[in-house]
């Protein structure tokens, strides 16, 4: 694994290519608090080694933050694959991987020796050197839009990085620090350096009001741009992250929790919404990139579960859509046997028998969190691999890459008038209309009038066909319906539960849900060998550890007063909560069942 010294060294690495400078010796990118953050190139204090003004265009800050945007959710396969859909995704219960990589991952909780384990914590490296230069000085060429728009992106990517790992070098990474000491900010601290930008940025966007053809040099020409050239869709994505912050943070500053809420949602311009509760299909977008279509362009997980074989539907997900009889299993997912490479495209054998189990074709089946792993060599060896992959004409070419979504927004507010916060309407209210946008993103609208009325679910349990040993009875038993009379803990199980399932695949997102909530229930790991700080089968992983301290020589001699980050509690293990994490005051039943307690 990288360390922190070797993470900025390859971002200066990255900087050598980019056109504004005019030497990559001679990169330094200031002290920002001398010279008003202005670097006249005299400043040696350790943040780098020269980058003035003067190595800086407008046109290169257009152009640096249009590929920012291609690196906010980073689209690259392996990228994806090892920050995504080998960890947070795993963890989330969306995805299970199917194979042990040559027994160096013999099952998905396995640590210290886990190769994939840091996650998202290698996405920022080339989004940071893309995005300072206009944070620094965009205002300096009269294009402050150009910095507000840096500001978004950066606090995206250290939102999603702190609720995945906890503390993070907030501000040594936005001037591109180079040498120790490295400061790592708390998770809370971090917290309300991104409220700070985020408002910071909104404030700027309603004062410069950017024109559509400014934006077009930064969003691209092509239609279908992440805010379709609009700036109050800018301000839309700045406040609607500020609100999911706000909602993560609930159960531990309820009063600043709501207080941020209830700013983002009454503003001026406010958050995603839809235009009309009233009708059907919104005319606003998920904030999202689209795949183009072209080789090799396709979302990541089309290759990585259909060419490389690498991950399959996972069990939470596969049980609690039928338990729902939800049409996102069929929109997203193949039954068995019918995806991935053609040598994969298999029957499923009992591993006692030897019989076919599952004839190919006929079931939806994920992989259960934890089951132990084997080769790829085929499905005879391996029948995980001949499980539910994603379907190949969606996947390839209809599946975007989100950064936010609409009815993510509106469980939030959901969630928000639950607790009893000015949402600008009732929680039924904006429940039922994520739910409708849902169904409304997969093209199934039709079927939403019928799905939110049912007060119970099919009492579908988990099959393992290839391993009876792995099968469990099916843990969500909420209905849709909203009642009044639930009390507000089974309100939220039903916020949350339909959340989860609308913000496929945003796997982070439903991973923090999980995390803060204890909601959707999930099933248990099977085989859990996390062995750094045992994490609970059931409470399951809180946080994806950091790395340890330098070991490279040249390193050391930088190494100064840097410590591993001050992780809450003081432990930088992954059975650590985060900060709004309260699942060590919570419960379990006699049965062995976590009883999540919200401070509703």
């Amino acid at each position: 694994m990288k360390t922190m010294i070797n993470k900025v060294k390859s971002l200066l690495a990255i900087l050598c290519l980019v056109p504004v400078l005019i030497a990559c010796e001679d990169v330094n990118w200031g002290d920002p608090n001398a010279n008003n953050g202005v670097n006249d190139g005299t400043d040696k204090s350790g943040y780098g080694s020269n980058i003035a003004l003067a190595d800086v265009t407008e046109a290169s800050m257009e152009g640096q933050l249009q590929t920012a945007m291609s690196y906010l959710v980073d689209i690259r396969m392996h990228k994806y694959q090892y920050q995504r859909s080998l960890t947070i995704d795993v963890f989330a219960g969306y995805f299970s991987q199917t194979h042990n990589y040559d027994g160096r991952q013999p099952t998905t909780y396995y640590y210290p020796n886990n190769p994939f384990i840091r996650g998202i914590g290698g996405e920022s490296t080339k989004l940071y050197a893309v995005v300072v230069p206009a944070i620094l000085y965009g205002t300096s060429f009269g294009r402050s839009d150009l910095a507000a728009i840096g500001k978004i992106l950066y606090a995206y990517s250290m939102q999603c990085m702190t609720d995945a790992m906890g503390p993070v070098a907030y501000h040594d990474m936005k001037v591109l620090k180079e040498k120790y000491p490295i400061y790592y900010s708390s998770s809370e601290e971090t917290y309300d350096s991104i409220f700070a930008d985020l408002q910071s940025a909104v404030d700027t966007l309603m004062k410069y009001q950017p024109s559509v053809s400014q934006l077009m040099k930064v969003e691209g020409k092509e239609k279908g741009s992440p805010c379709n050239w609009e700036w109050q869709r800018w301000i839309k994505f700045a406040n609607s992250i500020q609100l999911r912050m706000a909602i993560t943070m609930s159960n531990v500053k309820p009063d600043k929790a709501r207080e941020i809420a209830e700013r983002v949602v009454n503003h001026e311009i406010g958050v995603l919404e839809e235009d009309d509760a009233d009708i059907a299909f919104s005319a606003e977008e998920n904030l999202q990139i689209y795949p183009t279509g072209e080789q090799g362009q396709n979302h990541p997980l089309f290759v990585i579960a259909n060419s490389w074989n690498d991950i399959r539907l996972g069990a939470t997900l596969e049980n609690i859509l039928k338990r729902y009889d939800h049409p996102l299993l069929q929109h997203y997912f193949l039954k068995n046997g019918l995806g991935g490479t053609p040598s994969m495209q298999d029957h499923i054998y009992d591993r006692r028998t030897n019989a076919i189990a599952a004839p190919k074709g006929t079931q939806y089946v994920g992989i259960r969190q934890g089951v132990m792993l084997r080769t790829r060599s085929s499905t005879k060896e391996n029948p995980y691999l001949a499980y539910s992959s994603l379907s190949l004409e969606t996947v390839a070419s209809k599946m975007s890459f989100p950064w936010i979504k609409v009815a993510e927004v509106l469980f939030c507010r959901a969630e928000g008038a639950l607790r009893g916060w000015n949402m600008g309407g009732t929680a039924q209210e904006f429940y039922e209309a994520g739910i409708r946008r849902g169904f409304s993103d997969i093209g199934e609208v039709g079927q939403y009038f019928s799905y939110k009325e049912k007060t119970s679910v099919n009492k579908v349990n988990y099959v393992d066909y290839f391993d009876q040993d792995n099968n469990i009875e099916g843990r969500v038993n909420v209905g849709v319906k909203w009642e009044d009379s639930d009390d507000n803990e089974l309100k939220l199980e039903k916020i949350i539960t339909q959340k989860w399932i609308a913000n496929f695949p945003m796997g982070l997102e439903a991973w923090t849900n999980f995390r803060r909530t204890g909601y959707p229930r999930m099933f248990p790991v099977k085989i859990n060998l996390w062995t750094v700080g045992r994490v609970d089968d059931e409470i399951q992983l809180r946080r994806i550890p950091h790395d340890e301290a330098p070991t490279l020589s040249e390193d050391l001699e930088n190494y100064n007063t840097y410590t591993l980050p001050k992780c809450e509690g003081g432990i930088n293990e992954g059975g650590n909560p985060l900060w709004w994490d309260i699942s060590a005051s919570w419960t379990k039943g006699p049965d062995g069942l976590v009883i999540p307690k919200n401070n509703l």
